[in-house]
């Protein structure tokens, strides 16, 4: 919820209570909800952010996609077909350097490693959560 979000009271109220006090009170717990899963969203960001940037790096020098810069790599596009070309061979060398660089074994044998493969963003929770 941003200030710029208008909020009708009367979306708070239902058909059989119309107090105004009660409309209030469930704004007042709606609005504490979006907060909290707010900067719950915000934490978990900013945690995956460098690591997001990290992980782009990582692919620039491996694969040496030279003249690229991190900001070029979309977070959540796939980086195979249609994202940012992959293939896989480059698949190959990038999980040599995953391993190498944070100690995890992905492979592109399993559905569930492909899965975590598709993008920067899915890679860098699968880290994280390994990393514990």
């Amino acid at each position: 919820i941003t200030v710029a979000d208008k909020v009708n009271v009367i979306d708070f109220m239902d058909d059989h209570d119309l107090s105004p006090a009660l409309a209030a009170r469930r704004l007042t717990q709606h609005l504490r909800t979006e907060l909290m899963r707010s900067n719950i969203q915000n934490n978990e960001k900013s945690v995956m952010d460098p690591l997001s940037h990290e992980i782009k790096e990582l692919i620039i020098t491996t694969l040496n996609l030279e003249g690229m810069t991190p900001d070029e790599i979309e977070t959540e596009a796939p980086l195979f077909g249609d994202g940012l070309g992959l293939d896989s061979i480059d698949a190959l060398e990038l999980g040599l350097a995953f391993k190498k660089q944070y100690g995890v074994t992905l492979s592109a044998e399993s559905q569930e490693m492909r899965e975590h493969f598709y993008s920067v963003e899915t890679l860098a929770r699968f880290i994280s959560v390994q990393r514990g």
